[in-house]
C-alpha cells in the first residue's frame, strides 16, 4: 500500500505501526477505487480505514478553486459521531497545510438531498459497527457492486452471515 508521505508521517506521529484487521482488509480495496461495505465492532479502526484512503484520494485530485465544492463527503448519524470523524481525519492530515475539513450537521432529509446531488460516478464506502436492515437497504441503494468486509461479530443483520470478501 503506497500512501502519500505526509499521511505516513501523520500515521507515525500518532505511533500507529500495524493496521487493524478492518484497516488491512478495507484500505487496499478503497485505495483501488472500489465501493465497499464494511462491518466491524466499535473501536476496531473503521474511521481510519476509510479516512486514510479518502485523504489519499483528495491528494491525488487536481487543485481546486474556491467554490469548486468538496472532494470527499462523510455522512454520520449524529453530531457527536461527525465531530469524532472530523477529529480523526484531521489527525491523519495534520501535515497537509492545504487540507481542510468541515462538519455540517443536518437531519435525515438533508442526507437524502445530499445523496441525490452527488455525482453518479463516485466511490462510496459504507462502514458500520452493526448491519441492521436499514443499513443494508442504504447499501443496496447507494453502493455499486461493493466489496464486503466483515471483521468480528456482525450484530443486527437480517443475514445470518455477511460473507467476507477478503
Amino acid at each position: 500500500m503506497c500512501l502519500h508521505e505526509s499521511i505516513m508521517k501523520d500515521i507515525s506521529f500518532h505511533k500507529y505501526s500495524t493496521p487493524t484487521s478492518i484497516q488491512a482488509q478495507a484500505m487496499p480495496v478503497a485505495l483501488n477505487g472500489r465501493d465497499l461495505l464494511c462491518c466491524a465492532e466499535t473501536g476496531s479502526g473503521k474511521t481510519a480505514a476509510y479516512a486514510i484512503p479518502m485523504i489519499q484520494h483528495c491528494l491525488a485530485q487536481p487543485s481546486v478553486r474556491r467554490g469548486d465544492g468538496p472532494l470527499a463527503l462523510v455522512l454520520a448519524p449524529t453530531r457527536e459521531h461527525a465531530q469524532q470523524i472530523e477529529k480523526e481525519v484531521k489527525a491523519f492530515s495534520r501535515s497537509l497545510e492545504s487540507f481542510r475539513t468541515a462538519t455540517v450537521v443536518g437531519g435525515t432529509n438533508m442526507a437524502e438531498q445530499v445523496m441525490r446531488n452527488v455525482p453518479i460516478k463516485r466511490q462510496t464506502l459504507l462502514f458500520s459497527a452493526t448491519m441492521p436492515v436499514e443499513i443494508e437497504a442504504l447499501a443496496q441503494k447507494y453502493l455499486s457492486d461493493p466489496v464486503q468486509v466483515k471483521v468480528g461479530k456482525v450484530q443486527g443483520s437480517e443475514k445470518a452471515n455477511m460473507e467476507d470478501s477478503h
